[in-house]
């Protein structure tokens, strides 16, 4: 039976949000997976070949034994993005989205492969701050 909060446990009061802790920590993940989390973020023009090259090197990553999540921009458009348009606010938007998975990913540990267009270089500044110097490739 639950009777309460127990002492010293972080709760977050209702109602607000914030980041949930982990009983794993980064190391426990690290060690277990035997990998730095990352994410490669991979931008081009339409028909460049980010994904392209985003698959190549899931196949590759992934036959070295790492544990990797591939993030692409087509896909995303498919279910998370599936409500945005092309304008420049809500490619902008996607961009966006696409760091967020990728942080919540390498907060797990793993690594992630992102592969869309991003013409704006504030929103891959914004990326990169999302994710994090540390692991922004």
């Amino acid at each position: 039976m639950i009777r309460g909060i127990a002492p010293g446990w972080d709760h977050t009061p209702e109602g607000a949000l914030g980041l949930q802790s982990s009983e794993v920590t980064a190391h426990e993940r690290s060690t277990r997976y035997v990998q730095v989390p990352s994410t490669i973020f991979l931008t081009g023009l339409t028909g460049s070949g980010k994904s392209t090259l985003a698959r190549a090197l899931e196949r590759k990553l992934f036959d070295r034994g790492r544990t990797v999540v591939r993030i692409d921009g087509e896909n995303l458009r498919l279910g998370t993005s599936r409500d945005l348009g092309f304008t420049a606010p809500e490619r902008s938007e996607n961009v966006r989205r696409a760091a967020e998975v990728a942080a919540l990913v390498n907060r797990q540990g793993l690594m992630a492969l992102s592969a869309l267009i991003a013409p704006d270089a504030r929103d891959r500044r914004r990326a990169t701050e999302l994710i994090g110097d540390d692991c922004f490739v």
